[in-house]
């Protein structure tokens, strides 16, 4: 959960009306989620840990989407700003994958 903070915001930034922030967005928090999925690993489950969950991460297509996004720190202006914002509902015909996505994570336990 650390590591899902702002995620809704994200996807509404991601999928949202302003399509020049979605990508910035979009990568910003996915490289924000990257560093903060790989330190809750290591402190939860030990450096022994990381090459199975790396293993498991190129399943997800996450070392594929952190070289898409490698150009994005997340403690960067740009970055930072985008993630602070607040994200507008998207526009009806981009909302379906948003509302899907927010939904699940919502509901999960």
């Amino acid at each position: 959960r650390e590591c899902m903070k702002n995620f809704e915001n994200a996807v509404y930034m991601a999928t949202g009306s302003d399509v020049q922030a979605r990508i910035p967005a979009g990568c910003c928090y996915f490289m924000q989620f990257y560093d903060c999925f790989y330190d809750q690993v290591e402190k939860s489950c030990g450096k022994q840990a990381i090459p199975m969950v790396k293993k498991a991460s190129i399943m997800l297509h996450m070392p594929c989407i952190h070289d898409f996004c490698s150009s994005y720190d997340p403690s960067s202006d740009l970055c930072m700003d985008l993630l602070n914002r607040n994200g507008t509902v998207p526009a009806q015909k981009y909302s379906y994958l948003a509302r899907f996505v927010v939904t699940m994570l919502k509901h999960r336990n």
